[in-house]
């Protein structure tokens, strides 16, 4: 299961383009809320499945991203990320 996540926050920060910029980081905050509030391994699958379903709504829009917004992207999924692999 990490190593899926960790391939989904790859794909996120490398499609950080496809949905408008303020809406894509207040997903992406929501989610990594959400996950850093998980207490155990299924709310965190759950919390995953989330956001490959987010990942897959990106696809669809392949736009601009500044390189401001790419950089809060990556910012976000890391912490994200930590939050899963050291379940906090």
């Amino acid at each position: 299961m990490m190593k899926r996540a960790l391939v989904v926050f790859g794909i996120v920060i490398a499609m950080a383009g496809c949905s408008k910029g303020s809406d894509r980081v207040a997903r992406m905050r929501g989610f990594k809320d959400k996950v850093c509030g998980c207490t155990d391994s299924e709310c965190r699958f759950a919390v995953t499945k989330e956001l490959n379903a987010f990942t897959e709504e990106l696809r669809k829009d392949l736009a601009e991203i500044s390189a401001e917004e790419r950089a809060e992207i990556a910012a976000i999924s890391r912490e994200l990320a930590s939050c899963i692999t050291n379940g906090r």
